[in-house]
């Protein structure tokens, strides 16, 4: 498969994963206790959280 190819495909997959996240982020906030540090510790793992399963997805897009 063309790099160029693997690399539009990559950007859809990853924009549209990034959707599903912000939506499941969401979704999710409303089971967190409202209490600075629950939700503080929420919100970073869910803003750090995203790149882990992405990491296959970019790996593929850069091998030749």
């Amino acid at each position: 498969m063309p790099q160029r190819l693997k690399k539009i495909i990559g950007a859809l997959a990853i924009c549209a994963f990034v959707v599903f996240w912000m939506v499941l982020t969401v979704s999710l906030s409303g089971l967190v206790p409202r209490n600075v540090i629950a939700e503080t510790i929420f919100y970073i793992v869910m803003g750090l959280g995203w790149a882990f399963p992405l990491m296959p997805v970019l790996k593929w897009m850069e091998k030749k």
